[in-house]
């Protein structure tokens, strides 16, 4: 049976992307902060409580999972936090999360399994976001660090290639069914052709899987037919 880690697994994208690897036919250990609204349950899907801004904290677990579960051979670093706003409407602590969660951790992480994924021919696969290449106002912050990650995604691949280790980074537009825009004045318009499911990010990451060997599919972007937002507090839709 293969072995995949997947980060933010409790809700939203990070959930559906471990339902069907465990579907599929992989022993998941998904990592989230917490598991409290989480009623998934499989037993090809291990709930472990890690909070991976504090490095320490991941460090240890990534050594109880190797322990358990030696051969890792897949990484999806999906684990995500976005404040909105004027920059100088951001406090110092919210940049710093940001960085944290969306670039500190998968790079710190990607480095504890690195030769993991060497010794089993594994994959990467990196959530970043559409904001990585579109630059919107209010999501500067945001926007750099998926970038970082997106760029880091592409510079790992050149790496690694050559150790059959295959990176792809996706870049989703916005998603419902998540807690992501709970803190924001702004949501996903609730439409099939405004915004994507987050089962539609975990199905591309099976198609990712399923590429023929020797293909590698380095950078997925997915966006909604039609772009529309739904702005809070307001009556206009």
């Amino acid at each position: 049976m293969k072995t995949a880690i997947v980060t933010g697994a409790s809700a939203g994208i990070g959930l559906e992307i471990s339902k069907i690897l465990a579907e599929d036919g992989f022993k998941v250990f998904g990592i989230s902060r917490n598991f409290q609204k989480c009623t998934f349950e499989s037993d090809d899907f291990q709930k472990i409580e890690c909070d991976i801004t504090i490095t320490n904290e991941l460090v240890k677990t990534v050594k109880e999972i190797t322990k358990v579960s030696p051969q890792i051979d897949l990484l999806v670093n999906n684990a995500g936090l976005g404040v909105f706003g004027q920059l100088e409407t951001i406090s110092g602590s919210d940049i710093k999360k940001m960085v944290d969660t969306n670039l500190t951790a998968p790079i710190i992480l990607t480095r504890l399994l690195i030769n993991r994924l060497k010794e089993s021919n594994g994959k990467i696969i990196n959530i970043s976001s559409i904001a990585a290449t579109e630059q919107k106002a209010k999501g500067t912050v945001y926007s750099a660090t998926k970038a970082g990650l997106l760029q880091f995604g592409e510079a790992l691949f050149e790496e690694v290639r050559k150790d059959g280790v295959s990176v792809t980074t996706i870049l989703p537009d916005m998603t419902t069914g998540t807690d992501f825009y709970d803190a924001s004045d702004f949501e996903p318009f609730s439409s099939s052709e405004t915004a994507m499911e987050p089962s539609t990010v975990a199905l591309c990451v099976l198609n990712i899987l399923n590429q023929p060997d020797g293909t590698v599919l380095t950078q997925v972007r997915l966006k909604p037919q039609k772009f529309r937002l739904n702005k809070k507090n307001s009556k206009k839709q």
